[in-house]
């Protein structure tokens, strides 16, 4: 029978430690791949017409998954930018004011109306704090 003595239980230790350090830095790699994916996807999203049913629902499930999975939450302005574009300042829109959402804060609507009608798209909200980073970030679905 095998006993652990206390440079054993070091050398396990340190082991495991790495192993978890290893697990976490990959899992935080592959979280950040996949939110520049979802973001990807949104900006392009962003331009494409939003006509049948089916459209406004894929949009719709896009921005409550990227609001859901945070991949804006920390970002700059410039980051944001960078990754989806700039959006209109949330002074333009009641809605957002409405949402206590500040006047140059940020506001997508996710999608376009062919018929210049009506959007039928829905609508991401980022806050920004004094330094400038994402702190908040709702959407309205259509």
């Amino acid at each position: 029978m095998k006993t652990c003595t206390p440079r054993s239980s070091h050398a396990l230790f340190a082991l495991c430690s790495c192993i978890c350090t290893l697990t976490l830095a990959a899992c935080s790699g592959a979280a950040a791949a996949n939110h520049d994916s979802m973001l990807s996807e949104l900006r392009t999203a962003m331009t494409l017409p939003v006509t049948t049913p089916g459209d406004r629902q894929t949009h719709n499930d896009l921005v409550m998954e990227v609001v859901d999975a945070r991949a804006l939450e920390g970002l700059r302005r410039d980051e944001v930018t960078a990754k989806i574009g700039r959006g209109r300042d949330c002074s333009e829109f009641p809605l957002c004011l409405e949402r206590e959402f500040d006047a140059d804060d940020w506001v997508y609507e996710v999608g376009t109306d062919p018929a210049g009608g009506i959007s039928h798209a829905p609508t991401l909200i980022l806050g920004f704090d004094p330094s400038g980073r994402v702190t908040r970030t709702t959407y309205i679905t259509r």
